[in-house]
């Protein structure tokens, strides 16, 4: 297998990580290796392709930043 075909990303292989729960807390810290999906349950956690929302700054906040 591949290098490409190991960092393929596939909707079906997507979790949500629950920032209330221990799994957000562990990807911060650099220690999720194993996270729970929903249809087919523990699996290791991809840390090389981690994706966050993301939500545009109005003017005034894109000017406090600098």
């Amino acid at each position: 297998m591949s290098t490409e075909e190991k960092t393929e990303i596939k909707l079906e292989n997507l979790v949500k990580l629950d920032p209330n729960q221990r799994d957000f807390y562990k990807l911060a810290e650099g220690r999720l290796v194993y996270v729970e999906h929903p249809e087919k349950g523990i699996v290791y956690a991809d840390n090389m392709n981690v994706f966050i929302n993301t939500i545009e700054l109005t003017q005034e906040e894109k000017s406090r930043l600098g």
